[in-house]
């Protein structure tokens, strides 16, 4: 509403600029946005040498874009909300605990700091602004090196006990015979359907001499394998095939026992990996149908721009989901 012509209360907040920035173990990409829709974009290379390294180049990029009014920060790993702290990145070395990142980053540019984990903050993104948008249930999987998740219900996300809920990608598949996980457990569905995982078993097929189509895209070197070439060589090598249905079939399952327990309007993919989503698609729906009968379908999505993530983070400084920590003010 406004009075007087000028905006008010709410509708001010949703109109004056915020700024999202994801940090990535490649990139930091950003954005700015004001009252849903991106003003401005970029993105520079992560450095790689350190938390402090990293914080300076977050500055940089708050300095040089276009004026906020609030900053929201996505980053994969533990994080500690409630002190604007990253407790662990796993994709950028460094002593993170050493780091008050927040209160640091709302110091050097007189805005408020929220800090998110990434899948969460795309899920965010996408419920408030993208392709979830209107959606009251929703599942949110990332399919990149790893595979992060989050959970909306009522129109909100669910961050359980601690705010660590919707690790999907956590989610045991096969806990017997199952690889070691970066967890520490065992058969999770991340070490069959994340990017990193269809990528080593890709290289150990090549060192085995098992996929020579794959061999031959990468110039017989396995460190040059990826996930996206172990997808597009699955209709040449029938190693590579294999890969991907497991892989396919792995996120039917986990989908399946999620639908059967949430009953979701939507399903959104996002991340590096989903651009193979197509692939995948089979197998999903092969196990969905057959493992939830008792629930409607619900429609699958994709957010496959690459900057779905800052604009979650955008829209968490914006408004932040219910119950999340304030953000980190200058001179707190």
């Amino acid at each position: 509403m406004t009075q007087g012509g000028q905006a008010t209360g709410e509708d001010q907040q949703s109109v004056e600029p915020v700024l999202g920035l994801d940090l990535g173990g490649t990139s930091i990409k950003w954005v700015t946005m004001a009252g849903g829709t991106v003003t401005a974009k970029g993105q520079v290379p992560t450095p790689q040498t350190g938390p402090r390294d990293v914080l300076a180049a977050l500055v940089g990029i708050a300095r040089r874009a276009p004026a906020a009014r609030a900053i929201g920060m996505a980053a994969a790993g533990v994080l500690d909300p409630v002190r604007g702290r990253v407790l662990h990145a796993p994709n950028i070395a460094g002593d993170w605990t050493s780091c008050a990142f927040s209160a640091e980053l709302a110091a050097a540019t007189g805005c408020p700091v929220s800090l998110a984990n990434d899948a969460r903050a795309f899920a965010w993104g996408q419920l408030r602004y993208g392709v979830a948008a209107g959606a009251s249930d929703a599942v949110f999987l990332t399919l990149g090196t790893g595979i992060g998740g989050a959970l909306a219900a009522d129109g909100q996300l669910r961050l359980g006990h601690g705010r660590r809920g919707g690790e999907i990608g956590h989610i045991p598949i096969e806990p017997v015979d199952g690889r070691a996980c970066g967890c520490g457990s065992t058969g999770c569905l991340e070490t069959i359907a994340g990017g990193r995982a269809l990528a080593e078993l890709g290289a150990d097929l090549v060192r085995a001499g098992a996929a020579p189509a794959l061999a031959k895209e990468v110039g017989g070197d396995p460190d040059q394998v990826t996930a996206g070439a172990v997808v597009r060589m699955a209709d040449q090598d029938p190693e590579c095939a294999r890969l991907v249905e497991r892989a396919g079939r792995a996120l039917g399952l986990a989908l399946a026992g999620l639908v059967n327990t949430l009953a979701p309007e939507v399903i959104v993919f996002g991340g590096g990996v989903a651009a193979g989503l197509p692939a995948f698609r089979p197998f999903i729906d092969e196990l969905l149908a057959r493992h939830t009968l008792l629930i409607e379908t619900p429609r699958i999505a994709t957010a496959t721009d690459g900057f779905a993530g800052a604009m979650g983070a955008a829209a968490w400084a914006n408004e932040p989901p219910a119950g999340y920590p304030a953000p980190i003010r200058p001179g707190a």
